[in-house]
């Protein structure tokens, strides 16, 4: 007989300025599925209103959301932003009202549903940001208020990307608990009145391929943070070297030399095309980056789910996220030195001011890809010498002379 399969639903709320957050919360549910379903015979279900709710009338919108929703699952994600959304005459939205109700849940039995809220902490666009907008910052500003009043713990995310990150890890651990929960009884899980079960592939994968995919995911994490670091390096270099030889002919001019501005702005134009060389290697390697980083976390989650007895396999993970996390946190602080020092470079030339402003904005974007990920690592790392060091190094900054 085919092992019975438990399905546990997983409730979204949010308002409408995280909807990109929302359709792709499928990702991280249909990975998940890929391995738990499989091996501990759990799957998750997506409830969300656009996929499980249909035209009807009642007091009022969300009123038949209520009604059509099923209101026994066992996971609510709430997510928040710069809106908190339109009052319902219970509640000032409609993802308070989803959120009052599986708080009621909860207190009438903490067992019965997990809650995880998640608030974005990037800015909005400042061309959107009027009285009306404020307004709706400050209820969501007093939202996250209320959730620690309520004994909550809330998580911060940065983009979408690092939301599927963090849910990735979260998820898993919800899973493991809820594994935890049932592991003594058999458990027959339905939607609505019918059996699900599954057959177990002969060529399923088990924890030593998750293993290996996830310490070779890590190599290629390490490989593009390194190729990166010494882009980074490497530029430091060329740009003290073109300063050396613009501080030489400023020497000149100074001891009575006759210097030509053409020669000077020369050297300025050959730093900014060291700066969009810079620029256009960073740019490669960036979706690399972030690729190898998704895989290793998706590979970090699928050996949690198949690990058996013991906490050694795991550990050996753990260890590697700490290894990673130590390397991260050391690049991000020398790129912050470094991206501090571009900015203060002085305007010299058109095609320089333009460099140094395309090199200024694709370090901020390294510094928050990496920041990103340090943040989901530091969630699954243990505290290992490597993962306590310091992110306080000495920083390959600009010239310091």
């Amino acid at each position: 007989m085919s092992p019975i399969q438990r399905v546990l639903r997983v409730m979204v709320a949010s308002p409408s300025d995280l909807s990109s957050e929302r359709a792709r919360l499928e990702e991280v549910v249909r990975e998940l599925n890929d391995t738990w379903s499989a091996t501990n015979g759990v799957r998750l279900e997506l409830v969300r209103w656009e996929t499980h709710a249909y035209p009807a009338f009642g007091a009022d919108a969300q009123d038949v959301i209520n009604q059509q929703l099923p209101d026994d699952y066992e996971i609510f994600v709430g997510m928040l932003w710069s809106r908190f959304g339109t009052p319902t005459g219970r509640a000032e939205s409609g993802t308070e009202e989803e959120f009052n109700r599986a708080l009621a849940r909860y207190r009438a039995d903490p067992t019965s549903v997990h809650i995880m809220i998640y608030f974005k902490n990037a800015g909005p666009p400042l061309n959107e940001v009027g009285a009306a907008q404020l307004e709706q910052l400050g209820k969501v500003v007093a939202f996250r208020e209320r959730v620690v009043d309520e004994g909550g713990l809330h998580w911060g995310f940065e983009s979408t990307d690092h939301l599927l990150q963090l849910l990735r890890v979260h998820l898993s651990r919800v899973l493991q608990e809820k594994q935890r929960e049932n592991s003594s009884t058999s458990v027959v899980a339905s939607t609505g009145d019918t059996e699900l079960s599954f057959s177990a592939e002969d060529d399923e994968l088990g924890y030593l391929d998750y293993l290996e995919l996830a310490e070779e995911h890590g190599e290629k994490v390490n490989d593009s943070a390194t190729a990166i670091a010494n882009a980074t390096t490497d530029l430091n270099e060329r740009i003290n070297k073109r300063t050396d030889e613009i501080n030489a002919l400023l020497e000149l001019s100074k001891s009575g030399g006759r210097v030509e501005t053409k020669a000077v702005k020369r050297t300025a134009n050959r730093a900014a095309d060291d700066m969009q060389e810079f620029v256009t290697r960073v740019r490669v390697e960036m979706p690399i980056f972030k690729k190898a980083f998704q895989d290793f976390v998706s590979a970090f989650g699928n050996a949690i789910s198949v690990v058996e007895g013991g906490l050694g396999p795991e550990q050996s993970l753990r260890s590697q996220a700490g290894e990673l996390l130590a390397i991260l946190r050391r690049s991000t602080a020398s790129v912050i030195g470094f991206r501090d020092s571009v900015d203060g470079l002085p305007r010299a030339t058109t095609s320089f001011n333009r460099a140094r402003r395309a090199t200024t904005e694709v370090l901020d974007t390294m510094i928050g890809e990496f920041e990103s990920a340090a943040g989901v690592l530091a969630e699954i790392a243990p505290q290992t010498d490597a993962a306590r060091e310091s992110a306080d190094v000495p920083t390959a900054s600009l010239d310091e002379r």
